[in-house]
């Protein structure tokens, strides 16, 4: 083998050989925006905490969103919580599963109604 195809294999097993497999595999990460749609009467000035598995609990505002990012694809349950008394979630209610699908077409929507 001649020099430069030995420094050719060299470089491209040194390539190969620093990828990294740790992260997630782009080919399986979904993102997902979350909606809070708040309207009526007496809103909740404080907001609402959202809840979901192996994220820490994040503040959304009444009428805010947010995006979590390289989730896993598939069915993920979110729970909007701290949600004033006089303020009720829509038919859905408060803790929804929803699939996600590679990519970030994801979007989702809690809708609240306050009295």
């Amino acid at each position: 083998m001649t020099r430069s195809a030995l420094t050719v294999l060299a470089a491209t097993a040194l390539l190969l050989g620093c990828s990294s497999s740790s992260g997630p595999d782009s080919a399986t990460q979904a993102n997902v925006m979350i909606v809070t749609n708040t309207h009526g009467t007496n809103l909740d000035a404080t907001g609402y905490r959202l809840l979901t598995a192996l994220r820490a609990p994040r503040d959304i505002g009444i009428n805010d969103s947010t995006v979590y990012d390289t989730l896993q694809f598939g069915n993920h349950t979110f729970t909007l919580d701290s949600v004033a008394s006089n303020c009720v979630v829509d038919s859905a209610g408060a803790v929804q599963t929803w699939y996600l699908f590679v990519g970030n077409s994801n979007r989702f929507t809690y809708y609240v109604t306050c009295t």
